[in-house]
């Protein structure tokens, strides 16, 4: 199994994976990245094929892409810590898919702002953030960077049924015996 760390966002809320290898967070990254112009730009020239005519993104030239997607994560970070400090992240994260069982214990949930895509597990009131994509296809499936983000919800799902965590009071609990640890 693959050590992760839950990581405050926007306690007490919000938080985020980050991996035994990883100098930050997920969702600290995925800012960094799409604030990043050269990883736009490198992002762009490699997936060109699944940007051009695509219904979700509509971006003509690499400026209008690059531009979109910086205005989008910028947005993003500030919905979430507005979402955050009103405890109404239930309003931005949505379930994952239909065939998603809402109720279910760890239910796989995610956030867009057009084809930025954040995906989190939710336990009780709080969202801890697996990671994120671009996303290229109608389908996660349907492209590696996303199908990759449905194997890290596994993962992460997985992790927390070993940690036993199934409620906000073993989550919080998880927490704090984490803390002593570092």
């Amino acid at each position: 199994m693959i050590y992760m760390k839950i990581v405050s966002i926007f306690a007490p809320y919000l938080y985020a994976i980050q991996y035994d290898n990883a100098e930050e967070d997920v969702y600290t990254s995925l800012l960094n990245d799409w604030n990043d112009v050269e990883f736009r730009k490198e992002f762009y020239e490699e997936h060109l094929i699944y940007i051009q005519d695509n219904p979700y993104i509509r971006a003509r030239n690499i400026q209008e892409f690059s531009n979109k997607i910086e205005r989008y994560a910028t947005d993003f970070d500030e919905s979430l810590e507005i979402a955050s400090e009103t405890n109404s992240l239930n309003e931005i994260f949505e379930v994952l898919s239909v065939n998603e069982n809402f109720y279910e214990l760890h239910s796989k949930r995610k956030a867009k702002n057009s084809f930025l895509r954040i995906y989190c597990i939710k336990v009780e009131s709080a969202y801890i953030i697996t990671g994120g994509a671009i996303k290229l296809t109608q389908k996660m499936q349907g492209h590696s960077l996303t199908n990759e983000q449905l194997k890290k919800l596994e993962e992460v799902k997985e992790f927390l049924k070993n940690k036993q965590i199934t409620d906000e009071d073993s989550f919080y609990a998880y927490l704090l015996e984490q803390e002593d640890y570092d």
